[in-house]
C-alpha cells in the first residue's frame, strides 16, 4: 500500500536493486546535493535529489562517508511498555496535519517520533492498547531508566506522546 500510495504521488519506486560488483576503485554513491545525487546500480545510474541509505546493517552510504567507524561498536539501548487507555492516534493533530497526509489513517502503522540522538515508536496492538519505546544510540544520549515510572514520566515529557497518553492511559 505504502508504495503504491508513493506512487501516486509520482515518486519513482525501485525494489530490490542492487549495485554492481564492487572494484577496487569503484564509488557506487556520489553525493552532489547541487546537481543531484548519482547512484550506479544494477539498472544504471539513478539520480537524485534526496538519497536515502535504507540497506540495514549493509549501509553503503554511511560506510562511504565515514559516519561511523567501521570498527566501533555500535552500543544501543531500548525501552519499551504497553499502555492501555491510550487515545487513537488518528484523532489527533489539526486539520493542516491531517491535510498533509491526505487525511489518511496512521493507526495500523508504526509511528516514529525522531529526536537527536533517539526515536520513539508508537504501534496500535488494539483499539485500546499502544506500544511506546524508545530506541537510542548511548553515544548520543544519557538515557537510563529504573522502572516503569521514570519510564512513563520521560515519555509524558514529549508534548505528542503526553497528547497520546492523556490521563486515562496506564
Amino acid at each position: 500500500d505504502l508504495c503504491e500510495m508513493n506512487k501516486n504521488l509520482g515518486i519513482d519506486i525501485r525494489l530490490g536493486v542492487r549495485g554492481p560488483p564492487p572494484a577496487p576503485d569503484f564509488e557506487p554513491i556520489k553525493i552532489d546535493p547541487r546537481h543531484g545525487h548519482r547512484v550506479q546500480t544494477s539498472e544504471g545510474e539513478i539520480r537524485c535529489r534526496w538519497l536515502v541509505d535504507a540497506s540495514g546493517r549493509n549501509s553503503p552510504l554511511v560506510r562511504q562517508l565515514k559516519l561511523v567507524n567501521a570498527g566501533a561498536a555500535r552500543p544501543k539501548g531500548s525501552y519499551w511498555a504497553r499502555y492501555k487507555g491510550a487515545r487513537h492516534i488518528d484523532g489527533l493533530g489539526d486539520q493542516d496535519w491531517r491535510r498533509r497526509v491526505n487525511f489518511t489513517s496512521r493507526y495500523n502503522s508504526t509511528n516514529h517520533f525522531m529526536y537527536r540522538g533517539y526515536w520513539i515508536w508508537h504501534i496500535s496492538i488494539d483499539d485500546d492498547v499502544v506500544s511506546l519505546g524508545v530506541e537510542f544510540d548511548q553515544n548520543a544520549t544519557d538515557l537510563k531508566f529504573r522502572n516503569g515510572e521514570e519510564f512513563d514520566s520521560w515519555l509524558r515529557q514529549h508534548a505528542c506522546i503526553d497528547e497520546i497518553l492523556g490521563v486515562d492511559a496506564r
